[in-house]
């Protein structure tokens, strides 16, 4: 299960491997780790690499959500909706009212 970019760049074989085949320097690949973040520039070239890592398992890394191992949430599954039925519905209210763009 990846948590957090070290668990993601620890099981995929440490620094020197995820740096070899996403096209990084070693030093990023520690930045990662020691940032706690991977790019998002990278992405593309994580996705291409790894087949098991989806956006859905990146955004979850990035949050630093448990269970972000390659399993997307189930679109049937009632724990993944927002009330109303659809995806994200609340979060994104809730951002925008932050900002003040809801009315």
């Amino acid at each position: 299960m990846f948590v957090t970019p070290a668990d993601f760049i620890d099981a995929k074989g440490g620094n020197a491997v995820v740096a070899k085949d996403v096209g990084v320097s070693e030093g990023a690949v520690a930045l990662w780790k020691h940032r706690t973040r991977i790019p998002r520039a990278v992405w593309p070239d994580i996705m291409l690499r790894y087949e098991d890592v989806t956006l859905h398992v990146l955004l979850a890394i990035e949050r630093g959500e448990p269970g972000s191992h390659g399993v997307s949430p189930s679109v049937d599954d009632p724990a993944t909706l927002a009330p109303g039925g659809s995806r994200g519905a609340e979060k994104n209210e809730r951002n925008l009212s932050r900002t003040g763009a809801m009315a």
